[in-house]
């Protein structure tokens, strides 16, 4: 899978046809990213002939919109995966997979960052779908990344999508109304 994903970064007449994964990890995987993104077709039963018809769709454009998308799904995937209580070896596998995948994206120049737990200042390039009140804030605070901003070679190719929690008795109204 790592080696896929270094492939995408690389001009279409250079790229190496795409390896095929450990089967056990290959459908942990698919369980993983069906549960996360529903709307995603899975990939399985893709014949090399009707991988290669789809690999302009995944790849063109690299630095635009699929790279955020890979971006989003690693970085839920990375949630759910820390998230697991008793990790079996399978899914310690697919965490050191996905640590390496997070690893040769930041080697390649992509920095993905989740703004989750950081103060909120205003005038971050960040789309704010919700403004939550919450008791105990003192200052507005990232409750929750939904898509984080994604970066390549330090230029934005994805806007980070959040909502913020603010101290309770902020008029979270006004800002809602605010663009």
């Amino acid at each position: 899978m790592l080696s896929y994903l270094r492939q995408l970064l690389q001009p279409p007449e250079f790229r190496i046809p795409r390896p095929r994964p450990d089967a056990a990890l290959d459908d942990w995987l698919e369980r993983a990213v069906a549960a996360l993104a529903p709307d995603v077709p899975p990939a399985r039963g893709l014949t090399d002939a009707a991988h290669t018809a789809a690999e302009p769709e995944i790849t063109a454009g690299v630095s635009g919109r699929p790279l955020g998308t890979l971006a989003t799904r690693l970085l839920l995937l990375k949630r759910l995966l820390e998230r697991e209580p008793d990790p079996s070896p399978t899914v310690q596998r697919a965490g050191r997979h996905v640590e390496a995948i997070w690893d040769a994206l930041a080697d390649a120049g992509v920095e993905i960052v989740d703004h989750t737990d950081q103060p909120y200042v205003p005038g971050l390039k960040l789309v704010v779908h919700s403004w939550q009140p919450t008791p105990g804030l003192a200052r507005e605070t990232i409750a929750e990344t939904t898509k984080p901003s994604v970066y390549l070679h330090g230029r934005l190719i994805q806007m980070g999508e959040v909502h913020v929690a603010v101290p309770e008795g902020t008029a979270a109204t006004t800002r809602e109304e605010a663009p």
